[in-house]
């Protein structure tokens, strides 16, 4: 199975989203700044991105979702705030996030967002397989 990147800069964030991630059945993998989740990117490859909108540090949950998203098209990337407003939402759409989460996030509308991302992942995999393929 994919494997599920959470990234934020509070421990609290990433130890419980990551557990109920995990509890969903997904593997989990935490990063508390982009350059660490860009790092764990290139490496492991996962399928899902959670970030949070507003990581301290060296850049915000927006610049790396349209990093990763440059790389790869089939990420599935999910923005997680506190700080939601109208304008955010159509925002994260427009620059490449696939569904966004408020904090702090309930737990049915973490998983459904999840499985959804996987299973829109999944779909857009196998369309780019096929074009290819021919």
């Amino acid at each position: 199975m994919d494997r599920v990147l959470i990234v934020d800069d509070e421990d609290i964030i990433l130890d419980t989203v990551g557990e109920a991630v995990e509890k969903f059945g997904f593997r989990v993998i935490k990063a508390k700044s982009a350059t660490e989740a860009l790092s764990i990117f290139h490496e492991k490859q996962p399928g899902i991105v959670i970030t949070d909108l507003n990581l301290g540090g060296d850049a915000d949950g927006v610049s790396l979702c349209s990093r990763i998203r440059y790389e790869d098209k089939s990420v599935m990337v999910l923005a997680m705030s506190g700080f939601f407003s109208e304008y955010d939402e159509i925002y994260c759409l427009e620059v490449g996030f696939t569904d966004f989460l408020v904090k702090p996030v309930q737990l049915d509308a973490l998983c459904s967002a999840v499985q959804c991302a996987f299973d829109r992942r999944f779909r857009w995999k196998n369309i780019v397989e096929r074009k290819t393929s021919k």
